[in-house]
């Protein structure tokens, strides 16, 4: 997703309004953006939980807003760490490419 389609779509912002901004003042806009999102999911988070939790068959745990809320689900997923390239690290992968290449280049001349 680009910036201008961002600030078009979802900020409403006019194209001289968009190229006005400084790019701290975009990223104050969207911080903004995401916070109403957030409290809109929230808001009916509360009215999913309290509908399923007091339901003819409300679950035996209780939900949460958070359960309804798309913005707090990709926040509870781990995300992977960086790892630091070792020489050793670097080695083999440069070892396994030169095989892969020397491979494709013995084929190529096979042919």
């Amino acid at each position: 997703m680009s910036y201008w389609s961002c600030a078009r779509y979802n900020l409403h912002l006019t194209n001289d309004e968009f190229y006005r901004l400084t790019p701290r003042q975009f990223d104050s806009l969207l911080k903004r953006h995401r916070e109403q999102i957030e409290h809109e999911e929230l808001l009916a988070g509360i009215i999913a939980s309290v509908v399923v939790n007091f339901s003819l068959g409300a679950p035996k745990t209780g939900t949460k807003p958070a359960d309804f809320m798309p913005s707090q689900w990709r926040t509870n997923v781990q995300k992977p760490r960086n790892e630091r390239m070792t020489k050793k690290k670097r080695q083999r992968v440069a070892n396994s490419l030169r095989a892969y290449f020397e491979a494709r280049m013995a084929r190529q001349g096979n042919k």
